[in-house]
């Protein structure tokens, strides 16, 4: 009997240390590269390399001069957040415009803006990002192009990781509990 109960005390701490710990996803399940939306500017020549997914995601910036009057050109890539937690992503940058401010990267939030590359830093940035959403919240990437002229960026996101949901941890930690009444009923007769 107390080889059971020290069998089961292992199950409830393995179950607990499932229940406990994050949960995360690279571009693959719900966050895999189908399920998100793509938005680019009419006319731009904007485009998304999405050939090493799940790995990384590379946005490549307009350069097509769409329009002499309005140059300014994105291309956005965003999805709704399965579950509440932390997300995390690397991200490299590269322009072969005269200036890194011609072409700005940026993380997208609920609406709101978030700059990753520097307007005054060098031709080449890299970073990594943390940030924290809710379920349900619409977060994302943008690849602009001020100019649309003079050359592209290109910005690459990778090791990115994003809170899921744990319903089967709570299954199996909902079984333990109801698996401990049982024990304890056993023990009591």
């Amino acid at each position: 009997m107390k080889h059971k109960i020290k069998l089961f005390k292992s199950f409830i701490i393995a179950g607990t240390m499932i229940v406990i710990s994050p949960a995360n996803a690279s571009f693959e399940g719900y966050y895999d590269v189908s399920n998100w939306q793509t938005a680019i500017t009419p006319g731009s020549d904007a485009s998304i390399d999405l050939n090493n997914a799940p790995n990384s995601i590379t946005l490549i910036g307009g350069d097509n001069a769409i329009d002499p009057e309005e140059l300014f050109a994105t291309i956005d890539f965003t999805i709704s957040a399965d579950a509440t937690g932390m997300l995390s992503f690397n991200w490299s940058y590269e322009t072969t415009d005269e200036s890194a401010e011609w072409d700005p990267l940026s993380f997208l939030h609920n609406g709101t803006e978030y700059a990753l590359s520097a307007d005054g830093g060098s031709l080449t940035q890299s970073g990594v990002f943390e940030f924290n959403v809710q379920l349900g919240d619409v977060f994302g990437f943008r690849q602009a192009s001020l100019d649309s002229l003079f050359g592209s960026a290109q910005s690459t996101i990778s090791n990115f990781s994003a809170p899921v949901p744990l319903p089967g941890a709570l299954v199996l930690f909902g079984i333990a509990l109801a698996s401990l009444n049982v024990f304890r009923r056993n023990r009591a007769e």
